[in-house]
C-alpha cells in the first residue's frame, strides 16, 4: 500500500492500492466481515457484476442495513508485487472505491506495519 493513513479508530486503515491496472481508494477494516466494491469502481475496471444466489443481509455501524445481491468475483488486488484475489459485494454508499475486511486480510497472511 502506499500513502497509508490511519484513521480515528486503531481497526482501520485506508490507502491506495493497484486494481486491474487503477489506483483505487481502499479502507482495509478489521471489523468487516466482507469486501465491497463500488459500482462505478467496476465498471471503470471493464468488469461486470454477478447476481449472489442469496441476498446478504449488511449492518453497517451507523445502524442502518441494506440488502446486497450483486458480487464482482474474481477480483484481482495487486499490493507490491503479490496479485491477490477478492470477492467484492457490490456497494453504493461508500466515499472508499473498495473495503476489505478482515478475513481476506488473514486468508493472504497481510501484515500492516503503520
Amino acid at each position: 500500500m502506499e500513502g497509508k493513513e490511519i484513521v480515528e479508530a486503531s481497526n482501520i486503515v485506508e490507502g491506495t492500492i493497484l486494481v486491474y491496472q487503477r489506483i483505487t481508494k481502499v479502507l482495509l477494516d478489521f471489523g468487516s466481515t466482507h469486501s465491497f466494491v463500488t459500482p462505478i469502481s467496476v465498471k471503470l475496471m471493464g468488469k461486470k457484476i454477478d447476481k449472489l444466489p442469496y441476498k446478504l443481509d449488511v449492518s453497517m455501524p451507523i445502524g442502518r442495513h441494506m440488502i446486497m445481491e450483486l458480487v464482482f468475483r474474481p477480483c484481482d488486488i495487486k499490493i507490491a508485487a503479490q496479485v491477490l484475489m477478492a470477492d467484492l459485494n457490490s456497494f453504493v454508499y461508500t466515499r472508499y472505491d473498495i473495503i476489505l475486511e478482515m478475513v481476506w486480510l488473514a486468508r493472504h497472511h497481510t501484515n500492516l506495519d503503520y
